[in-house]
């Protein structure tokens, strides 16, 4: 690491500019989420329920297609084509943990491996998170309906301006 001060002649100010060899990511923030999954035994329990087994020696982990996809979504991401895109950060793949970032055809074959049974068998990672939550008196509420579709011209058919 090197390290330069520069110091302004007025005010009481300084810059301090700093050159490392280690990769850097725009998605640094992602180190919480991921420190925290591995913290709390997540990544371990996933890694137990995923009925997927590699079939090549290249092949991606179950695990590390699952976090990949969480990590994308949480980043912003809203078709696999730009999770994929994230392959190209080799510094996230080390703040996640995983080889690398899948593509879409491999979260494309993932996910369809996913039948009735195997949905049934993640019941178990259903019922560990719930079990983690303090007990309430009247119980919790979870709100997922935080879309808004912007419609402006008022020209769609049974469709308002606005929201």
């Amino acid at each position: 690491m090197v390290s330069v001060k520069i110091e302004r002649t007025e005010g009481k100010q300084s810059i301090r500019v700093g050159f490392t060899g280690q990769r850097l990511t725009a998605y640094g923030g992602a180190v919480l989420w991921s420190g925290f999954l591995c913290k709390v035994g997540f990544r371990d329990l996933l890694g137990k329920l995923l009925p997927h087994e590699p079939r090549a020696h290249n092949a991606f982990s179950p695990k590390d297609v699952a976090l990949g996809f969480m990590a994308g979504i949480l980043l912003g991401a809203d078709k696999l084509t730009r999770i994929s895109w994230l392959s190209k950060d080799e510094a996230l793949h080390e703040v996640l943990g995983i080889r690398r970032m899948p593509s879409q055809s491999t979260f494309t074959r993932f996910f369809s491996r996913f039948k009735q049974s195997t949905a049934e068998s993640l019941q178990e990672l259903y019922t560990w998170a719930l079990r983690r939550l303090p007990s309430r008196k009247h119980g919790y509420t979870l709100d997922l309906d935080s879309t808004a579709l912007i419609h402006e011209d008022g020209h769609q058919e049974g469709v308002q301006i606005g929201y």
